[in-house]
C-alpha cells in the first residue's frame, strides 16, 4: 500500500489534517461526475486538434500528438494542461452558494456555457516562468475569489 504524502508547512511543520467537510466532499463528487458527461466531452471534442508528432530519428510516430485550443489566450495546449470551464460560474459571485438544486442546476448547464481554458498542473510561479504568463484557468478562478471575498467582507457586520 503507498504512503500518504504528508504535506508541510513553509517552516518545514507537519500540517494539520483538515476536518472532513461534508458539503466540500458532495461538490467534489458533483463535480467530477459532471467532467464526465457528454456535454463537456462535446466541447472538448470541438477544442480539438491533432498533428503528427516525431520520433528523436526523425520518423513519424504511430500516434498522432493530441493539443487543445484555450478560448482565452488562444494557445495550444495538451490535455492534461486544459480544463473544461463554465463561461457563468456554477456559483454565482454575486449571490454565493444558495442550495444544492441551483448549485446542480447551474453545474447541468447547455454547452454553449462551457468553454476550454488552460489549466497548468505545475505551480504558478513555475509557469509563469516557463509560459510567460499564469494559466487563464487560474487567473478567471483569482477574479472570481476576489468578488467573493468582497461580497462575504460587505455582509459582515460593522
Amino acid at each position: 500500500m503507498a504512503r500518504r504524502k504528508v504535506r508541510l508547512k513553509k517552516d518545514g511543520t507537519p500540517r494539520a489534517k483538515p476536518k472532513w467537510n461534508p458539503n466540500s466532499a458532495f461538490r467534489g463528487a458533483l463535480r467530477r461526475v459532471f467532467a464526465r458527461s457528454p456535454k463537456v466531452i462535446a466541447v472538448k471534442m470541438r477544442a480539438r486538434t491533432e498533428e503528427p508528432k516525431y520520433n528523436k530519428d526523425g520518423s513519424q510516430s504511430k500516434k498522432n500528438r493530441v493539443l487543445f485550443q484555450c478560448a482565452e489566450c488562444k494557445g495550444w495546449f495538451k490535455g492534461t494542461h486544459v480544463a473544461v470551464d463554465h463561461i457563468q460560474p456554477v456559483i454565482n459571485p454575486d449571490t454565493s452558494f444558495v442550495d444544492w438544486n441551483t448549485f446542480i442546476e447551474r453545474l447541468d448547464c447547455p454547452e454553449d456555457n462551457l468553454q476550454v481554458i488552460c489549466s497548468y498542473t505545475k505551480t504558478h510561479e513555475d509557469t509563469k516562468k516557463e509560459y510567460g504568463k499564469y494559466s487563464c484557468h487560474y487567473t478567471k478562478t483569482q477574479e472570481e475569489r476576489k468578488i467573493l471575498k468582497a461580497l462575504k467582507d460587505s455582509k459582515k457586520p460593522a
